[in-house]
C-alpha cells in the first residue's frame, strides 16, 4: 500500500514538473508513439458575448409577451379592489355558510325496531330534498330574472341559453322531487 502510495506520488511529481513530457523517451516497442505535447496558447480565447438589454427593454419585452398570451385581461382597478375586498370578507353573492342542525340520535327503540328505522330514514330524506326543493326553486327564480335582464341588455344569445339550459335542469330537478 505504500509503495501504491509512493508510485502515485512519484508520478504526479514526474508529470507536474514543467519539461517533463519532452524529456519522456519514446516507447520501447514499437508502433506506438506518444500524443503530440500542445503548446500553450498566446492569445487568449475570445468568448462571443450577447448583448445584455437594459432594464426597459426587458420590460417592454415582458410586457409584449404579456399583451400577446393575454391580451384580453382587464385592468379595472375596481375589479382589482372588489375582489381584494372579497378575498378577506367573501363574496355578498355567495350564500351564507349555515350550520346544520344537530340531527338527534335515534334512541334504543328506534334502533331495535327496523320499520320504525326505515320511517326516521325516509323523514330525514325528505327534509334533505325540501331544502332542495325550495334551494332550487329560489335559483330558478333568479335565473329567469337574469335571463330576462340579459335579453334587454343585448347578452349574447349563447350565454342566455347556458343560463336558459340551467334553468331548465332545476325545473326538472324539481319536477322530479314532486314525483316522489
Amino acid at each position: 500500500m505504500v509503495a501504491l502510495a509512493a508510485l502515485v506520488v512519484a508520478g504526479y511529481v514526474f508529470f507536474a514538473s514543467p519539461g517533463a513530457l519532452k524529456t519522456a523517451s519514446p516507447p520501447i516497442s514499437g508502433g506506438a508513439m506518444t500524443p503530440p505535447v500542445r503548446q500553450p496558447m498566446t492569445k487568449p480565447a475570445v468568448i462571443p458575448v450577447k448583448r445584455i438589454p437594459a432594464e426597459k427593454d426587458v420590460i417592454a419585452m415582458v410586457e409584449e409577451e404579456q399583451q400577446e398570451v393575454y391580451p384580453e385581461l382587464p385592468t379595472d382597478i375596481e375589479a382589482l379592489a372588489s375582489f381584494s375586498v372579497s378575498i378577506d370578507n367573501g363574496d355578498r353573492r355567495a350564500p351564507p355558510i349555515g350550520r346544520r342542525a344537530l340531527e338527534q340520535t335515534p334512541d334504543a327503540e328506534t334502533l331495535a325496531d327496523h320499520e320504525a328505522y326505515a320511517r326516521r330514514e325516509a323523514q330525514q330524506h325528505q327534509r334533505v330534498l325540501n331544502a332542495f326543493r325550495a334551494a332550487a326553486q329560489d335559483k330558478a327564480a333568479e335565473l329567469e330574472r337574469l335571463i330576462a335582464e340579459g335579453r334587454a341588455r343585448g347578452v349574447a344569445p349563447q350565454l342566455l341559453q347556458e343560463a336558459e339550459a340551467k334553468r331548465d335542469a332545476l325545473w326538472e330537478a324539481i319536477h322530479m322531487i314532486n314525483q316522489e
